[in-house]
């Protein structure tokens, strides 16, 4: 796995193709489709169905061909606020956030939503990833820490894959002298609870070399995510569902173009690096650092000290 790493007040990592972006954490692809083409009407067609359904769901995907999305919200969020982030996600997401990309990944605090013209539903994905750690150290007791932080996110793990339905999510405190540890982990709703095990599992296994001794960190990947931080960011009791009006949206139908519609024009401009660092949040440093980018298979260690000191490619 390679990644791209920043210090700037917050570390990050990053490993992927195309191109990532900050407010929200996302992902777009290089290539683009049309404005006017097919893809661009099925993929506004397919955002306004999740949008609707999500005030009814914590998850769910759908498909219109040549399109495939899902929305996920997190665990402890009520329907209101599960809502209102997948409509500012499904609205957002190929004008302002990937304008025009046929695959983008948008991960905010509340929700996630993915969007892609291949099939992607019930297969893990690890990559494009984000590991995002808090610049503060804990002191000198890192040993200890980092066992009860190991410790507090292996059992939200197992909690979480253990979930049935599509609601696999699991929050873990633990004490660490007079502060607590605050963890969480989540699985999109698509995923078996093996393959959620084997998702959440191998992103918590990125922080003994990330994230020691540090005060936070996260891990973002397409199918999972965990997280840990020394204060609370998540409501205290996570809800197992969400309760159904009588009448469910339906399903959206859209039918196919002509044959002699030629398939949408796709363009793939090169890759290119936006990271301008967002101001620190309040009441702790948060792991919600600026990323980067990186190209596919390729691994970038950029340092950045106030003034940037020196960059070299792995």
């Amino acid at each position: 796995m390679k990644f791209l790493l920043l210090f700037f007040f917050t570390f990050l990592f990053i490993h992927g193709s195309s191109e990532l972006f900050m407010d929200p954490f996302r992902y777009c692809s290089n290539t683009t489709f049309s404005p006017n083409s097919t893809f661009s009407s099925n993929l506004n067609t397919l955002s306004s169905f999740l949008s609707s359904n999500s005030s009814r769901k914590f998850y769910h995907k759908s498909s219109v061909p040549p399109v495939y999305a899902h929305f996920q919200c997190r665990g402890d969020l009520n329907a209101t606020a599960c809502h209102h982030c997948v409509a500012t996600a499904t609205t957002n997401s190929s004008q302002q956030y990937c304008p025009l990309s046929v695959e983008a990944i948008i991960w905010f605090d509340d929700c996630f939503f993915r969007y892609s013209n291949q099939s992607f539903f019930s297969i893990v994905a690890e990559e494009p990833a984000m590991i995002l750690i808090n610049y503060q150290d804990i002191g000198e007791e890192t040993s200890s820490f980092d066992q009860i932080v190991g410790s507090a996110l292996n059992d939200a793990v197992v909690k979480a894959s253990s979930r049935k339905k599509d609601l696999k999510f699991a929050t873990k405190e633990a004490s660490f002298g007079k502060e607590t540890v605050y963890t969480l982990a989540q699985c999109t709703g698509d995923l078996s609870n093996s393959n959620c095990r084997k998702c959440l599992s191998n992103a918590v296994q990125n922080f003994p070399d990330c994230c020691s001794g540090k005060k936070g960190g996260r891990i973002l990947f397409p199918s999972c995510s965990v997280r840990y931080e020394l204060y609370p960011f998540y409501r205290g009791v996570s809800r197992s569902s969400v309760s159904p009006p009588p009448a469910p949206v339906p399903a959206p139908t859209v039918s196919s173009p002509p044959a002699s519609v030629p398939p949408p024009t796709v363009t793939s401009p090169p890759s290119s690096m936006l990271a301008p660092p967002p101001p620190l949040s309040s009441p702790a440093p948060s792991t919600a650092a600026p990323p980067l980018l990186s190209g596919k298979l390729a691994a970038t260690v950029a340092l950045v000290m106030a003034i940037v000191v020196g960059s070299y490619f792995l």
